[in-house]
């Protein structure tokens, strides 16, 4: 049910072939996990038509670690009918896969509830508004932000107004200020937030959590 390829700095075509073959013909595969340095063109165009056909997978990290090829993954999989989970923490984004990102869930049948993703510029980019249109994510439940630089984005949250979940796990973050307006608005629906691996004192631990309504 799932399947695991880390580290694979050059994927040949002949493996990519493979690998297609198994996303398209197995309805068992759930879970795939792939890290790739570089995709030749041939490679991705392989495995770009797999993702188009398969129907199985739930859960899938896609960090494409160089090359253009991310963009031409999301378009395919925006029409998936099972994807429920994506992550693309490795990633830095180029302007062409954000703006596909954000159509994909912007979409009223968009069926993504899991969404992770670098911090910094991509998640500021991500959720800002887009020619005077506010951008808007129903779907998105559960969000991940990693290595965020400024606590201050935060406040794209929310342009996700179905949130249930939220990761800031390896931030360094020291203030938990920021988090307290989102938090405290009547309409939040965070019921669970992941603060680990962060530079957080005990102070403004008991300081953050006399002010969170429980």
């Amino acid at each position: 049910q799932e399947l695991r390829l880390y580290e694979t700095k050059y994927l040949r075509v002949d493996a990519a072939k493979v690998l297609a073959e198994a996303m398209v013909c197995t309805t068992c595969l759930k879970r795939l996990e792939l890290y790739v340095y570089f995709l030749p063109e041939n490679v991705c165009a392989v495995l770009v038509e797999a993702l188009k056909r398969n129907r199985s997978l739930e859960e899938l990290e896609l960090n494409i670690i160089g090359g253009t090829s991310l963009s031409k993954f999301l378009r395919a999989l925006r029409n998936h009918p099972n994807l429920r989970s994506l992550s693309l923490h490795v990633n830095t984004m180029s302007e062409q896969a954000m703006e596909d990102l954000r159509g994909w869930i912007c979409r009223e049948d968009c069926r993504l509830h899991d969404l992770e993703i670098y911090g910094g510029s991509d998640f500021s980019r991500l959720s800002r508004s887009i020619g005077g249109k506010v951008f808007e994510s129903r779907s998105i439940q559960r969000l991940s932000v990693a290595r965020s630089k400024d606590l201050e984005e935060l406040g794209m949250c929310a342009a996700f107004p179905n949130l249930s979940s939220l990761s800031l796990r390896s931030n360094k973050i020291c203030d938990l200020s920021p988090l307290e307006a989102i938090l405290c608005k009547e309409d939040c629906k965070i019921q669970e937030l992941d603060l680990r691996w962060n530079r957080i004192s005990h102070d403004s631990i008991m300081k953050f959590a006399a002010k969170i309504p429980l």
